[in-house]
């Protein structure tokens, strides 16, 4: 994968998680053996992305929709909430399962 494309720190992972590493830390220190290549990170990656992005998006449509229904603004509270509640759901699951995946997976095939 050419290193102009992607920023360094994504490079970075990518390349460590193909090797059959999970890297994500600023020291890029190991912290568990990865269970395969290919599929198994990609998943893990997919996740990993669209946890942190949808992470970064839901605390502010969380705050809009408690505001919203603390002001008691309820027909636009409505509104954003379809969207903040489910999620606000995949983001807390999609969390846990990274973690499970990361420390829990990842770290039982390190100790064989």
């Amino acid at each position: 994968m050419p290193t102009g494309l992607l920023p360094e720190p994504f490079v970075s992972w990518r390349i460590i998680c193909l090797e059959g590493n999970a890297a994500i830390c600023p020291q890029r220190l190991p912290l568990a053996r990865a269970p395969g290549q290919g599929a198994v990170c990609d998943l893990y990656l997919a996740l990993l992305g669209s946890h942190t992005s949808l992470a970064v998006v839901i605390v502010p449509l969380i705050l809009t929709t408690l505001y919203r229904a603390w002001r008691g603004r309820f027909e636009r509270h409505k509104k954003i909430a379809r969207w903040t509640r489910p999620l606000w759901f995949y983001v807390s699951v999609t969390g846990v399962v990274v973690y499970w995946m990361l420390y829990h997976v990842y770290a039982q095939v390190a100790a064989r």
